[in-house]
């Protein structure tokens, strides 16, 4: 997968906001307005499959350009191989593509990932790993979180959160691989197979997320033995590999209510949902007769 070192980001050693503002390709002017900005978000309560909600916090488009700006340059960056989201050319199939075979499979879940990466951890990345200027590593901090954390809706959310996690990461990785184990993560999604997953394993990798300030959901806490296993929402077992049911329900739900659309937008947009469901299930076929 083509990229570069860190220290060739866009975003490294970076001396001056007026610098910065060239890299973002946007003026000083536009780059301080936007900056440490709360009221620039729409923040509403979104209902989760597993009950209870998620506060979502979506930038406006301003805003939003930059943060795709400042993503893109961290996602040119060439990521871990146990890293799949977000990673552009990789994606949830091959996440659970990697586990294919394993006869033990376990499943954890990180609770209000986004929330604990704060303010401040953002800050320290921006100075100490990228070696930004502190007024330019505020800058950043204050273009990319909002109320003292990472926004669940930003765009360079999930990329920032790896970076700023990944010594963590990295100290959970070596450990599952020294357990002759394979690890995957998809944003805040871990997924430990192998030929047998020790349980003191899970419960070192449990005291590590907690040794840098974060939790896992138990209840999404998931062990397989020799049996099928859901991961990133494709199915893995001993002798298939397909997507749930639930995929291709959604896939004809999506049709049927184009069909009733009272206007074209909507009936546009359905179709597109469906069109698109339809190449998930296409791109599965082809990775898996490739892998």
């Amino acid at each position: 997968m083509p990229g570069y070192a860190l220290d060739q980001c866009g975003l490294y050693a970076v001396k001056s906001r007026t610098q910065l503002a060239a890299r973002l390709g946007r003026s000083t002017k536009f780059i301080a307005a936007r900056a440490d900005k709360p009221e620039l978000y729409k923040v509403w309560d979104e209902p989760k499959k597993s009950g209870g909600f998620r506060i979502i916090e979506a930038p406006r488009d301003d805003l939003k350009v930059i943060q795709k700006r400042i993503a893109d340059l961290l996602q040119r960056v060439l990521p871990p191989e146990y890293l799949f989201s977000p990673v552009k050319g990789r994606s949830y199939v091959e996440n659970a593509l990697v586990h294919r075979g394993a006869k033990e499979v376990r499943l954890l879940d990180l609770a209000n990932y986004f929330g604990n990466c704060t303010a401040l951890s953002v800050f320290a990345f921006f100075r100490d790993t990228m070696k930004c200027t502190p007024d330019v590593a505020w800058t950043l901090t204050g273009l990319t979180t909002r109320s003292g954390h990472l926004p669940q809706g930003s765009p360079c959310s999930p990329i920032l959160s790896f970076y700023i996690c990944k010594p963590m990461w990295d100290e959970i990785a070596k450990l599952v691989h020294e357990a002759g184990c394979i690890i995957t993560i998809y944003v805040d999604d871990v997924t430990v197979s192998g030929p047998f997953v020790a349980e003191d394993l899970i419960w070192q990798i449990k005291q590590i997320l907690r040794g840098y300030g974060h939790s896992y959901q138990q209840k999404k806490e998931r062990r397989h033995w020799e049996r099928a296993a859901e991961i990133t929402g494709v199915i893995i077992g001993p002798d298939k590999v397909c997507v749930p049911h639930r995929h291709y329900q959604k896939m004809q739900t999506a049709r049927l209510d184009a069909r009733v659309a009272q206007d074209e937008k909507s009936k546009a947009s359905l179709l597109a949902r469906a069109r698109s469901l339809e190449s998930q299930v296409q791109r599965l076929h082809i990775l898996t007769r490739a892998n």
